[in-house]
């Protein structure tokens, strides 16, 4: 089962929002499962049933968008990433995100997480060398794709936080010129 199909039980979802709900309002550290269970109107078992500490909920969550995006990714590439249409890869990446707005701009602009962008960073960057083999070969290949996924984070960042100051196709040409400026063939 694709986790789009996935039906969650009404006390885990709850759990799952109010927690984004805190995490977007206070310092992560300030947050208890008393709290969380209180806002919830989910009892304390409950939330052991699914958890056993609050780590381990953001950790599910994380890993939740980091699999969705996967999927994306899967989706587009249909097992030939050699020839995935990047434009339409931007675009269902990007109703993914506006899907899980809440998640997204609570790990990456509320209370940035670490853990989460490092993965999403990897993941773009397993992305690109499949997509482009090419970079494995290039000198300093490993400061390109840093930066490049660095650069891809900070675009739907900003695009999350201010959507009207993105121009995302901009964006789009913009990175097709820089792999274009390493000697890379970009794909349309």
């Amino acid at each position: 089962m694709s986790r789009k199909e996935q039906v969650l039980p009404d006390g885990k979802r709850a759990l799952q929002e109010t927690f984004l709900s805190l995490y977007s309002k206070k310092p992560y550290e300030q947050i208890s499962i008393k709290e969380l269970c209180e806002k919830s109107h989910v009892a304390r078992t409950t939330f052991y049933f699914h958890y056993q500490n609050l780590a381990e909920l953001k950790q599910a969550l994380e890993d939740e968008l980091i699999e969705g995006l996967l999927e994306v990714a899967e989706s587009v590439a249909d097992g030939d990433y050699t020839t995935m249409d990047f434009h339409l890869y931007v675009g269902k990446t990007l109703q993914y995100i506006a899907e899980h707005e809440t998640s997204f701009t609570a790990f990456l602009l509320d209370q940035p997480s670490y853990s989460f962008r490092a993965r999403w960073a990897e993941g773009i960057k397993r992305h690109l060398l499949l997509q482009y083999p090419d970079l494995k070969r290039r000198k300093n290949s490993d400061v390109y794709l840093e930066g490049i996924a660095a650069l891809v984070l900070t675009v739907y960042g900003l695009w999350l936080r201010e959507p009207e100051k993105v121009d995302l196709a901009q964006a789009g040409q913009d990175f097709m010129s820089i792999l274009a400026g390493l000697g890379i063939e970009p794909k349309v």
